[in-house]
């Protein structure tokens, strides 16, 4: 997929950091590769579901404290209410380093070169 690196880059990282971290298989990268279309996902009617809501709901706050827009104590705080078997010091920790690589990774890409990120699946639970 080519996209528009200026208009959602870091929003795209931050969920890609997130979900893989968090191993979220039903967040936006999850769904994806589960076979789902952009499209469908752009689409107005499309009802998100529980995974979505919760990739978007650790991302976007995730990319503001990334910018240090967002107080790492109120992300921890107001996410790890919401969500306290994901957020922890360790999981904020661990998706920073990963935006930090990403954002390297991304800068270091030349113009008119292309930079490949594998969505690898979450391991599965045993039964």
């Amino acid at each position: 997929m080519e996209l528009l690196s200026r208009n959602f880059l870091l929003h795209d990282f931050s969920h890609f950091a997130v979900e893989s971290v968090a191993s979220l298989s039903e967040g936006f990268f999850g769904v994806l590769a589960s076979g789902t279309t952009r499209a469908t996902l752009n689409d107005k009617e499309t009802t998100l579901e529980r995974g979505m809501l919760q990739a978007e709901q650790l991302s976007a706050p995730m990319q503001s404290r990334f910018m240090k827009r967002f107080a790492r104590e109120l992300y921890l705080e107001n996410l790890g209410a919401a969500y306290p078997a994901v957020v922890n010091d360790t999981f904020v920790d661990s998706v920073l380093e990963q935006l930090r690589k990403l954002m390297g990774e991304w800068k270091a890409t030349k113009c008119g070169e292309s930079m490949v990120m594998e969505w690898a699946p979450p391991p599965q639970a045993d039964s």
